[in-house]
């Protein structure tokens, strides 16, 4: 059960979704299992009522399907390469995988900001 949404028949689609992303791009979902559930639970209250995967990060309020960005936003692999995660803390880097591959597979991986040492 998830507390973000009611419609439990899709949520599980929106999140087969949202991992496939993550794996075809080289990124992990965020290991915060409650943030993940918030994000994908109002994504899929978006999904129901616009038939659009919404950012419900970045949506405006009612939801406008016709200026709301989708998920992936436009600007996510920026933000990931720049803070090693997306605005929404939804996608994040995976370094396991860039220790595999012996590289970042083209994308940088940063520690987040609360691990980075204060300048």
């Amino acid at each position: 059960m998830n507390e973000w949404t009611t419609h439990t028949s899709e949520y599980p689609e929106v999140l087969r979704r949202v991992s496939a992303i993550a794996e075809e791009n080289g990124y992990r979902l965020n290991p915060d299992l409650d943030r993940v559930a918030k994000v994908v639970g109002l994504m899929t209250n978006n999904w129901v009522e616009t038939g659009k995967y919404v950012c419900p990060c970045k949506q405006s309020h009612p939801v406008d399907p016709a200026v709301d960005v989708v998920c992936p936003c436009p600007p996510w692999t920026e933000e990931i390469t720049q803070q090693g995660y997306c605005f929404c803390r939804l996608f994040y880097t995976d370094p396991d995988r860039a220790e595999r591959k012996g590289d970042a597979g083209g994308k940088t991986h940063c520690a987040p900001r609360s691990a980075r040492p204060s300048s």
